[in-house]
């Protein structure tokens, strides 16, 4: 297909949509949700000894996203296994095991004592190697970097982390990048004004989400709704040992609290990453009191939490999944890496004239905007 237009504007914003009413990359339909998995090869399960006691080797159906994690500069657990003392993680052992093959990756980007290094620009190799990565990866990779910007355990000074997280979204789109989306993430504390003191703006965050552990986001969601953003529940899980609770207690003292809080945001709230692992066997974590929140070692709250993720409101993994989240056929998508797209300025009609080409069918909806929004 051939499109040409003719604006008469002088300055104008390009802001390209799908007919579906989504308005960030990899958003799900209205009332409904991505549900994730996490966070190492042990939690996920469907591998080798010892990895092959996770979560899809004990439940069914296997979800739609899974979770890992890698670092700059040196990108650990990316292409290759390596362990920190919380689990295997490797994010190429997932995407080339055919359990995952219609799920959506998601990887917590570490940044700790990273970020003068690449404001300088130090690490720009580094993150075209993991731009490489992602594109190579035929799916969608949704990037939370320098997760929990705002915990004083990662101590990030809000003016260099804002800075280094947008380095790295200009160099992916220098790469033309196509197939990530990128994820703003706090602890779950905090107002919206304290907040913002990291935020990157608009133009590099496609997600935001938090950890919800006790927090409940507020912050964060407020940010959501006025910035028109979905939220990725990021990190979740109860401080409990599921083996040793009652199970009705338990269920109704986090889990379904959980749960309605995710009904009652879900204009926003559009995705929950889960970590189920018994905490206490990892080095990192033993002797914390996180317990093990593996949600089959707990005969009621397995069978509540089935009923909850296999309603309709939850995407599960599915041959339909990347359609659902419109990641084959995203404009965005296209444009970026599919056409050119040409401005022709005409300064004497005081006029633009807009040219690309689509080799796709399919409805397409346009929607340009002068920089007073109309």
């Amino acid at each position: 297909m051939k499109y040409s237009f003719r604006l008469i504007f002088l300055l104008f914003i390009l802001n390209y949509t799908t007919g579906t009413g989504q308005v960030a990359k990899f958003q799900p339909p209205d009332g409904k949700a991505i549900f994730i998995i996490g966070q190492d090869l042990g939690a996920i399960g469907g591998f080798e000894y010892p990895n092959n006691d996770g979560y899809v080797d004990n439940i069914i159906p296997v979800p739609a996203g899974v979770t890992s994690y890698t670092s700059l500069p040196t990108l650990n657990g990316l292409g290759s296994k390596d362990n920190w003392g919380s689990g295997d993680v490797c994010a190429a052992c997932i995407t080339e095991n055919s359990i995952y093959d219609n799920t959506v990756l998601v990887i917590g980007l570490y940044l700790v004592n990273q970020l003068s290094q690449i404001v300088s620009g130090n690490y720009d190799d580094d993150i075209e190697i993991f731009g490489n990565w992602i594109k190579a990866q035929g799916r969608p990779v949704l990037i939370r970097i320098g997760y929990e910007f705002d915990g004083e355990w990662n101590n990030y000074e809000p003016s260099l982390y804002k800075e280094a997280f947008k380095r790295i979204v200009d160099k992916f789109e220098e790469m033309n990048m196509s197939n990530y989306a990128t994820i703003w993430q706090s602890s779950g504390r905090g107002t919206a004004d304290h907040l913002l003191q990291w935020y990157p703006g608009s133009d590099y965050v496609d997600w935001l989400g938090y950890s919800h552990f006790n927090s409940l986001g507020t912050g964060i969601l407020e940010i959501a709704r006025s910035e028109n953003k979905p939220v990725m529940i990021a990190e979740s899980t109860p401080k409990k040992d599921l083996k040793n609770e009652d199970g009705d207690t338990i269920w109704n003292e986090w889990f379904q609290p959980l749960f309605d809080h995710i009904h009652n945001n879900n204009d926003v709230i559009k995705a929950l990453a889960y970590i189920s692992v018994n905490w206490d066997e990892q080095p990192m974590w033993s002797g914390e009191g996180w317990g093990d929140s593996r949600v089959w070692v707990n005969d009621t709250v397995l069978e509540k939490w089935l009923e909850e993720i296999t309603s309709d409101f939850w995407i599960n993994s599915s041959d339909s999944l990347f359609n659902l989240i419109d990641y084959s056929n995203t404009l965005i998508d296209i444009l970026r890496s599919n056409i050119d797209l040409k401005i022709t300025p005409n300064p004497v009609l005081n006029e633009f004239k807009i040219q690309f080409e689509i080799e796709r069918n399919g409805k397409v909806l346009i929607n340009i905007r002068d920089l007073l929004g109309r």
